[in-house]
C-alpha cells in the first residue's frame, strides 16, 4: 500500500483544533449529561458494532476486545475498570459462549467467555445519540449561514468517512 500524501499544514491545523474543541466538549456532554466516560461508550459501540450475536444480543469475545483496546493504548488496568463499571450498571453482562459458538465465531477452542451489549446498553447509546443530536441542532442554529452551509456540505463526506471507520474496525479491529 502507497502511504498518503501528508495533509497540507492549513488542513492539519485545522483538523487539530477542531479535535481539541470538539473531544472535551463530547466528553463533558457524554459525563455530565448520561452519566457515562467516553471510553465507556466507546466500548458499548465497539460492542453494538460487532456482527456476531449471542441470544440474539451483540457479542464480542473478551480477550479480542481486550487485545483491540490495548492496540489503541488503552491499559489493562483502566479497560477493566471501565467494564467494572458497565457490567454494574447492567451495560454489560457476561455472555459464556457454547463450545459451537466460540467456533462458529471465533474459530479457535479456548475461553469462552464473551461480553454482550444488555438492552439497557442499547438505551444508554440512544440516550446519548439523542442528546448529542439536540446539542449539535441548537449549536448548528447559533452559527453564521456561511458555516451552516459548510456543515451540511460536510455530511456526505463525514458519511463515508465514518462508514469506513466502521467497517475497518468491525473487520480489523482496528480504529
Amino acid at each position: 500500500m502507497v502511504p498518503p500524501k501528508p495533509l497540507p499544514e492549513e488542513a492539519f491545523d485545522a483538523l487539530f483544533y477542531t479535535l481539541g474543541n470538539l473531544l472535551p466538549r463530547l466528553a463533558n456532554l457524554v459525563e455530565r449529561k448520561c452519566n457515562l466516560t467516553l471510553t465507556g461508550w466507546l466500548i458499548l459501540m465497539e460492542i453494538k458494532g460487532s456482527e456476531k450475536r449471542s441470544q440474539d444480543r451483540p457479542v464480542v469475545l473478551r480477550s479480542d476486545f481486550t487485545r483491540s483496546f490495548k492496540d489503541r493504548e488503552f491499559s489493562t488496568s483502566h479497560l477493566s475498570k471501565i467494564l467494572a463499571g458497565l457490567f454494574e450498571n447492567q451495560l454489560i453482562a457476561p455472555a459464556r459462549l457454547t463450545a459451537e459458538e466460540r467456533q462458529k465465531f471465533f474459530k479457535s477452542q479456548g475461553p469462552k467467555l464473551g461480553v454482550v451489549l444488555t438492552p439497557q446498553g442499547e438505551e444508554k447509546i440512544n440516550e446519548i445519540k439523542k442528546v448529542l443530536r439536540s446539542e449539535f441542532d441548537q449549536w448548528r442554529g447559533k452559527q453564521s449561514p456561511v458555516l451552516q452551509f459548510l456543515l451540511a456540505r460536510f455530511y456526505s463526506p463525514a458519511l463515508k468517512v465514518g462508514q469506513e471507520l466502521m467497517r475497518r474496525t468491525e473487520s480489523h479491529g482496528e480504529s
